[in-house]
């Protein structure tokens, strides 16, 4: 079964703090944006857990956790990207990452693919993106 992903998500983020290699660490949750769901647009996955780590070079890393809308199951991502420094009186930071599911739990296991995030994370801890791409079951 293939799945396509193309939806609007909006969450909060958390920063962490730093680690002992000097990265700055992040935490979120997401969820579909409303507007799309009262459209009657019902997604088979929704991103729920987030937890990501920006280096000095402005290089992203981390780890995702979908959901299944329908059963609940898990299929699980690596995240890799970058996050460019914002410029100076910006209230924003822009993500643009690679996602890439490996495996999950129930019906997703054998779950493989790829997708595209471009997100702006404000200030304020809010944040909002657009992910689109595919997954294999």
């Amino acid at each position: 079964m293939n799945i396509s992903i193309n939806q609007r998500y909006k969450g909060f983020y958390e920063h962490l703090g730093t680690d002992a290699a000097g990265r700055a660490l992040f935490s979120s949750v997401q969820s579909v944006e409303a507007s799309a769901l009262d459209a009657g647009i019902n997604p088979e996955l929704e991103v729920t857990a987030v937890n990501w780590s920006v280096d000095k070079n402005d290089q992203l890393s981390g780890k995702a956790i979908f959901h299944s809308v329908k059963t609940h199951h898990q299929v699980s991502a690596v995240l890799t990207g970058t996050s460019p420094t914002p410029p100076k009186g910006q209230n924003f930071r822009q993500a643009f990452v690679e996602v890439t599911f490996k495996g999950g739990t129930g019906n997703y296991r054998s779950a493989q693919g790829s997708a595209q995030v471009e997100a702006q994370l404000y200030d304020d801890g809010s944040s909002e993106g657009v992910i689109k791409g595919q997954v294999t079951v």
